[in-house]
C-alpha cells in the first residue's frame, strides 16, 4: 500500500489569537511577524485594508485563483539532506499587494471560503510534485496545513478527504499537519477522519506541538507519525537549560514511540547544532532557507547536492546562496 503523509494546520475560535500567531509564523521570519502584510509591496504600504475590502478582493482571488504557493525546505539535522518540503500560501494581490495569512486566512473561515483555498493548494502541490517526480527530483514529501474548518462538519470533512484519495493516485508525496486546536474543534469527527487518512495509507504529524494542555495525550490516542516543535521551543533553547531539557526529553519520547521530529523557526547555526546534537530529527527555518517559489526548489535541490552541505540562511534566492556547516 503506497503511503502517504498527512498533516493539518488550524485556525478555529477556540483561542482563535494563538491559532492566528501560529499561521502568521508560517515561513516568515520573527521580523516578518511584526507586521500583518508580509514583505509590503510599494503598493500596498500604508495601505489600511478594511475587512469588507479584503473580502471582495479574496473572493476574486479565489475565483481567478491568485494564490501561489511556496516551498519552505525540511532539511535531516542527522544528514544535512533535503528532500521534503512544507507548502505556504501567499496572496498577492494586484492592488493590496502580498497580504498575510494572519488577514486574509481568519476572513476566509468566517466567509466559508477556507475550502475553496484549501482545494486549490491541494491541486497546485500535487501537480507541482507530478511534474518534479517527472523530472526525477528527489521529493520525498509536501506537507500542506489544512484549517480546522474541515472539521466544522460532516461533509466539509469528507470533501477534503476524498480530494485527498483523488489527489493521493496521483502522488504518493502529500503530507499535511494537524494542530491540536483543529482535534478540539470537532474531537469526535476529527479523530474519525484521522483515522479513516491513516487506514488510507496516509500518515499524520502534529504541528505546533508542546503548545497544548493535551499534546502528550495525542501521542497515545491518535494515528500520528511525526510531530513539529513549535518555534517558542527552539527560540529557547540557547537560553534556557529548561527549554533545552524539555526538548531533549520530547525527542527521547517520540523516538521510543518512533515518532519523528520536526523542530520549526530555526533561525541561527547555534540552534541548529544544538538541535542535532539533542537528536532532533528535521529543521526548518531561515538559517536553511525561506520559502521558495516553486521554480527555485529544483535549483536549491541541485545546489544542496553539489555543495553536500546546508545551503543557509534566511537569504536564500535563486541566484544567490551561502553555504554554511553545523
Amino acid at each position: 500500500m503506497k503511503r502517504v503523509k498527512v498533516g493539518l494546520a488550524s485556525i478555529t475560535p477556540i483561542n482563535r489569537k494563538a491559532s492566528i500567531s501560529s499561521i502568521n509564523r508560517k515561513g516568515l521570519s520573527k521580523a516578518e511577524n511584526a507586521n500583518l502584510l508580509a514583505k509590503p509591496s510599494k503598493k500596498s504600504e500604508n495601505l489600511p485594508i478594511r475587512r469588507s475590502k479584503l473580502r471582495r478582493h479574496l473572493v476574486n482571488a479565489i475565483r481567478n485563483q491568485l494564490f501561489e504557493v511556496y516551498y519552505q525546505p525540511k532539511i535531516s539535522l542527522k544528514d544535512d539532506t533535503c528532500a521534503q518540503f512544507e507548502a505556504l500560501v501567499r496572496w498577492n494581490d494586484p492592488e493590496l499587494g502580498n497580504v498575510s495569512p494572519a488577514l486574509f486566512i481568519p476572513v476566509a473561515e468566517d466567509l466559508g471560503l477556507i475550502d475553496e483555498i484549501t482545494l486549490i493548494v491541494i491541486e497546485r502541490v500535487t501537480a507541482a510534485l507530478c511534474h518534479w517526480q517527472g523530472h526525477r527530483l528527489p521529493v520525498e514529501s509536501v506537507a500542506i496545513n489544512i484549517s480546522a474548518c474541515h472539521f466544522d462538519e460532516p461533509e466539509c470533512a469528507e470533501r477534503l478527504f476524498q480530494k485527498l484519495l483523488e489527489a493521493s493516485r496521483r502522488t504518493s508525496a502529500l503530507e499535511l499537519e494537524l494542530t491540536e486546536t483543529a482535534v478540539l474543534t470537532n474531537p469526535e469527527l476529527a479523530r474519525e477522519y484521522m483515522q479513516k487518512l491513516h487506514d488510507g495509507g496516509f500518515s499524520i504529524a502534529l504541528d505546533d506541538f508542546g503548545t497544548g494542555y493535551s499534546s502528550l495525550g495525542y501521542l497515545m490516542d491518535l494515528p500520528i507519525s511525526s510531530i513539529k516543535l513549535d518555534q517558542s521551543f527552539v527560540r529557547g533553547l540557547l537560553s534556557s537549560s529548561r527549554c533545552t531539557a524539555i526538548v531533549r526529553s520530547l525527542v527521547e519520547l517520540a523516538s521510543v514511540l518512533d515518532v519523528k521530529v520536526v523542530a520549526e523557526g530555526i533561525e541561527t547555526r547555534e540552534q541548529a547544532r544544538l538541535l542535532k546534537t539533542i537528536g532532533c530529527d528535521f529543521g526548518q527555518g531561515y538559517y536553511f532557507s525561506k520559502a521558495l517559489p516553486e521554480s527555485a526548489v529544483a535549483e536549491y535541490m541541485h545546489m544542496r547536492k553539489a555543495h553536500g552541505q546546508a545551503i543557509m540562511p534566511g537569504i536564500y534566492a535563486a541566484t544567490q546562496m551561502h553555504v554554511a556547516n553545523f
